[in-house]
């Protein structure tokens, strides 16, 4: 993708602000039930490994719609880097 020559260099920053903001937000809407689950279970003292593989016990998808399947090569299913990001977005202010 190009660069629009009719933004300032202002416009342009302030248009990736914007749109990073609202990819959280509509993340962390969409994600709210499983956040509520792995803080949970993060409470209960499980690393985030752990709480990966309960949820793929659970046969919850990632926010792609990735479920676990020890069927395929990858596996798919979650991850610890995934359930730390989306406990990060959760608990990170605006």
């Amino acid at each position: 993708m190009t660069r629009p020559n009719n933004l300032t260099a202002d416009g342009r920053r302030r248009g990736a602000r914007n749109s990073a903001r609202n990819r959280r937000e509509l993340a962390i809407a969409e994600q709210a039930d499983v956040a509520a689950i792995a803080l949970g279970m993060e409470r209960q003292g499980l690393s985030l490994n752990q709480i990966a593989r309960r949820l793929d016990a659970r046969r919850i998808p990632t926010r792609q719609g990735s479920v676990y399947n020890p069927d395929l090569a990858p596996a798919g299913g979650w991850s610890a880097n995934q359930v730390k990001r989306m406990l990060d977005r959760i608990r990170r202010p605006g």
